[in-house]
């Protein structure tokens, strides 16, 4: 009963609000009624859901496809963090083990977004498909309404269809919901994501200088008492901390001074 005329509440709240944009001309109205609509389903949907994960992932096949998720969702978190590392640091990122692993963890969750929006819009279009045939079998037992006091089948067949009915809805609803709330904020993270790996660059210098740069005295032809990385043909690159963060220079090896060592 409470939660009929919750539906029923929320509803009006967003009809009231499409109906004051369309007189203003201001979708602000419909956005501020709609949101609260949207939260309410999809919450109602969570709830739903959540015992369906709990079987699937009790399930030998659930546990095998959610792994698989996750290593994919890990590899793809590898391939952005060694962009990201080669971009701000001008480098090649397999040079920066430790800091590509630091920013592999902090890719994993936005990618995870992408996923779960990848699969809330695959469980919206099934639940939709389920509705719009649910609508003629609907009417179907409308129509049998006449005759369900001469039959119990009748009646009986009647009850399971509404119900039926009633609870697609709901999940086609609360799938929705969920899935425009999913997408938008999806949206907004990845948007943002340019500005973000912008802000983000001085936070890889600063990982790399503690995490894979590293001080070797003894090693010939690098400048001494400076936190170095070889990289392939003969180039080191040394990262520096000075009152605007961390400064990484790149130069060759003095292989003449390497060789005047060796030789001593």
């Amino acid at each position: 009963m409470l939660n009929k005329w919750l539906d029923t509440v929320f509803v009006c709240i967003g009809v009231l609000g499409l109906i004051l944009a369309r007189i203003t001309n201001n979708p602000l109205y419909f956005v501020i009624a709609g949101l609260p609509m949207l939260i309410f389903y999809a919450f109602k949907y969570l709830i739903w859901i959540r015992i369906w994960i709990q079987i699937v992932w009790r399930s030998y096949l659930g546990k095998i496809v959610i792994s698989l998720l996750h290593g994919l969702v890990f590899f793809l978190s590898i391939i952005q963090a060694r962009i990201f590392v080669a971009e701000a640091l001008g480098l090649p990122p397999q040079d920066f083990d430790l800091t590509v692993g630091f920013f592999t963890v902090l890719f994993y969750l936005p990618l995870w977004l992408c996923v779960i929006m990848i699969l809330s819009m695959i469980l919206y279009t099934f639940f939709a498909i389920a509705f719009v045939l649910m609508i003629p079998l609907h009417s179907l037992s409308n129509l049998s309404q006449m005759f369900e006091h001469f039959s119990f089948k009748i009646a009986r067949f009647r009850q399971r269809v509404n119900n039926g009915y009633t609870e697609i809805g709901n999940r086609f609803f609360g799938a929705g919901a969920t899935s425009i709330i999913v997408l938008c904020i999806t949206w907004y993270v990845w948007d943002s994501f340019p500005t973000v790996t912008r802000t983000l660059a001085p936070a890889v210098r600063a990982v790399a200088y503690f995490a894979d740069y590293q001080n070797a005295s003894a090693y010939p032809g690098v400048e001494r008492n400076k936190k170095f990385r070889l990289h392939e043909n003969g180039v080191v690159s040394y990262a520096e901390k000075d009152s605007s963060g961390v400064i990484i220079k790149v130069a060759f090896v003095k292989l003449q001074e390497a060789d005047q060592q060796s030789s001593k």
